[in-house]
């Protein structure tokens, strides 16, 4: 039934078929007996048939109706389906335990999906996902290259980030038209805590805002030119550097300035 399905473009649907790089992906991700399995956006299946061969607890999600139809039809009471919008979806009543997650997911939904799965870090402890090759290269970058950028602090924030694999575009029905990555994320065990992260989070947008201004520039418009001129005094970074030169913990001793120091609010 699967094989003559109309592929929707505006939810990004590329199916992966070749069972050789999902039994790999499975591998990868370490899942056990025990562990209480999501999968997003199960396309064809043939990831849930494999994660099936281990987990009897396997919950999935997918927006295409009649992909939930098939889907149900094909694995009934083996999975827990939650149609819908998996961005959109309460999390909280659902995570009850803790939960792995491993997923071909939608390209379009990586940005929002990451940001959802680190809100909810503390209940989800390992991720294992395909995403396009320049996303991965993004969320394991370092300071001083093009690939960093403010999405790469925020996961690495909660997560360490290991590229396990490339996969090209050919496993895929139809094939997109760039190759992808096998991700996983793994919960660090040295967190920051921190006060406000939503403070936090929102120095870090601004000092990507624009990647070619310093930091003077961006940093501004966040907190205007009076906390500015006070934060340049303090001599706590060098000012005329740019977003993408600072590292984990020079961002911490900024938000460490305006959180504790100039009690700084967003």
């Amino acid at each position: 039934m699967i094989d003559n399905f109309h592929h929707k473009k505006k939810w990004g649907q590329n199916f992966l078929k070749d069972r050789n790089i999902v039994r790999k992906i499975v591998a990868k991700a370490g899942v056990t007996a025990s562990d209480k399995i999501w999968e997003i956006g199960p396309g064809a299946g043939i990831l849930t048939e494999e994660l099936l061969k281990i987990t009897q607890d396997l919950t999935v999600f997918e927006i295409d109706p009649d992909i939930v139809e098939m889907t149900m039809e094909k694995f009934g009471d083996q999975i827990t389906m939650h149609p819908g919008d998996v961005i959109k979806i309460d999390w909280k009543p659902l995570l009850t335990e803790p939960i792995k997650i491993v997923a071909n997911i939608p390209y379009q939904i990586t940005s929002p999906l990451l940001y959802k799965i680190c809100r909810n870090s503390n209940m989800i402890p390992s991720v294992t996902l395909m995403v396009q090759k320049e996303f991965a290269d993004r969320l394991k970058a370092v300071p001083n290259t093009k690939e960093y950028a403010g999405l790469t602090l925020k996961t690495q924030f909660f997560y360490n980030v290991k590229q396990l694999f490339k996969v090209p575009a050919h496993v895929f029905n139809p094939p997109p038209r760039v190759d992808s990555a096998v991700i996983q994320l793994t919960l660090r065990e040295d967190i920051p805590d921190l006060e406000n992260l939503e403070l936090f989070n929102k120095l870090v947008d601004s000092a990507f805002a624009m990647r070619r201004k310093t930091l003077r520039n961006n940093l501004k418009v966040f907190i205007g030119s009076d906390n500015l001129d006070l934060l340049e005094t303090a001599n706590i970074i060098d000012l005329k550097r740019r977003g993408e030169t600072l590292s984990e913990e020079e961002y911490l001793n900024l938000y460490s300035y305006l959180n504790d120091v100039l009690k700084f609010r967003v």
